[in-house]
């Protein structure tokens, strides 16, 4: 694989996940599952958006927030 290619992310597994699991105990505690499902759920609501405008990322972080304030303000 050509090291431009090479992500943190991969390169930290890669070299280091013996360190993790010495650390940490449990290296499931840094995969991305969560991460992927957030953005399945912000292209679905982008799409399902009938307001697109052409600040797009914009939109979709303003939304984003909105839901966070909603779900976290108790």
């Amino acid at each position: 694989m050509c090291r431009l290619h090479v992500t943190p992310y991969i390169h930290a597994f890669c070299s280091h996940v013996h360190q993790f699991q010495k650390f940490h105990g449990d290296i499931n505690l840094f995969n991305l599952q969560g991460l992927g499902k957030l953005n399945d759920q912000t292209t679905i609501q982008y799409f399902k958006a009938s307001n697109k405008r052409e600040k797009t990322i914009e939109q979709l972080i303003q939304r984003r927030l909105r839901i966070d304030d909603f779900l976290y303000s108790i």
